[in-house]
């Protein structure tokens, strides 16, 4: 029995509350995982950490996730503008 609720992300209030266990049970990996995805930057810092428990907020993972798609775009987009000005393909 896990500890944790399954939230989806997409749909869920903006003030929504996810603790490790939360989101652990949401992305469906384990406190291991979670922490060396915090440490690489694919999960965020959590906001609060109360009692030694990492909280976010579900609109706070959505703002992530959007930043770090947009800023893979633009990588992509310059990767292909360098591409184009030496003639090559990406």
């Amino acid at each position: 029995m896990t500890k944790g609720r399954k939230i989806d992300l997409i749909t869920a209030d903006e003030a929504e509350i996810l603790d490790t266990f939360d989101l652990m049970a949401t992305l469906g990996c384990s406190r291991d995982t979670l922490r060396i995805h915090m440490r690489k930057g694919i999960i965020p810092p959590a906001l609060d950490r109360a009692g030694g428990r990492y909280r976010w907020t579900a609109g706070y993972l959505r703002d992530w996730n959007r930043m770090r798609a947009q800023q893979a775009l633009e990588q992509l987009s310059k990767k292909r503008f360098i591409s184009e000005v030496r003639g090559t393909r990406p």
